[in-house]
């Protein structure tokens, strides 16, 4: 998965790059364009920026590490149940939370 992330994180590079090269023609050109080239190279400027930022967020591992955690906080209060430590941890939060809001 880290491979193919590399490969992705390149072309993503190419992509910033090509973003940025278009840009500065907009911005170099901005006076001699038609409008109509001004609004087609604007309009490629913002797909291309899309596509970046759907892409640019693609995890290493292959999970969630939000989903991970959310199902792990989930699952500690039964396993403290089961362990006998789930009653004084409990106990312990609630002084701390009456400490808190006194």
């Amino acid at each position: 998965m880290a491979t193919k992330r590399d490969v992705i994180l390149r072309k993503l590079d190419r992509l910033g790059r090509a973003i940025n090269e278009l840009s500065r023609r907009l911005i170099d050109n901005v006076e001699t364009l038609d409008p109509a080239e001004n609004e087609k190279i604007s309009k490629r400027i913002e797909t291309m920026r899309q596509t970046y930022e759907s892409y640019n967020k693609i995890p290493t591992w292959p999970f969630n590490l939000d989903i991970l955690a959310k199902f792990s906080t989930s699952q500690i209060i039964p396993v403290l149940s089961l362990t006998g430590l789930g009653k004084p941890i409990l106990n312990a939060i609630e002084a701390l939370l009456k400490i808190v809001n006194s």
